[in-house]
């Protein structure tokens, strides 16, 4: 299985369970350096692929190595599916303290995330709520260091 197999085939709910089905019966190292070569032989695919991440991948160091492609190559528009894989695999509070961990290096990514976050995580939660705004406070003071 190469990646331009997958990437360049029309991709349904029928390739997608078969490409899960074989990812998971390899060791996980396997899983995400064929995911990261996904990314980088077809970037407009990545919405189809995170879901095939979401399922394969649970190593949280992993999971970052993935989040940080996302930062690099997501839009504005698109940003929305690596939030939602950030939610799902670290959770809320991992999730935002990577988000602040990397505002310096990619801010207008985590700018972008953070208008998509409030729909993935529960407000509601004081120590959701206090990180959230910790992020927010740190996107803003890195901007005035710019």
């Amino acid at each position: 299985m190469k990646p331009s197999d997958f990437m360049n085939s029309p991709f349904d709910s029928k390739l997608e369970n078969e490409l899960k089905k074989q990812l998971k019966n390899l060791p996980e190292i396997v899983r995400l350096n064929f995911i990261k070569e996904c990314f980088e032989y077809n970037k407009t695919k990545y919405p189809k692929l995170l879901k095939v991440a979401i399922s394969c991948i649970s190593n949280h160091e992993y999971v970052k190595e993935i989040l940080i492609i996302g930062l690099k190559i997501a839009d504005a528009s698109r940003i929305q599916y690596w939030v939602e894989l950030g939610v799902k695999k670290l959770g809320e509070l991992k999730y935002i303290k990577f988000l602040k961990n990397n505002v310096s290096e990619f801010p207008l990514s985590v700018d972008k995330s953070i208008y998509w976050l409030p729909r993935y995580i529960n407000r509601d939660n004081e120590k959701v709520n206090a990180e959230f705004n910790a992020l927010k406070k740190a996107l803003k003071d890195n901007k005035e260091e710019s």
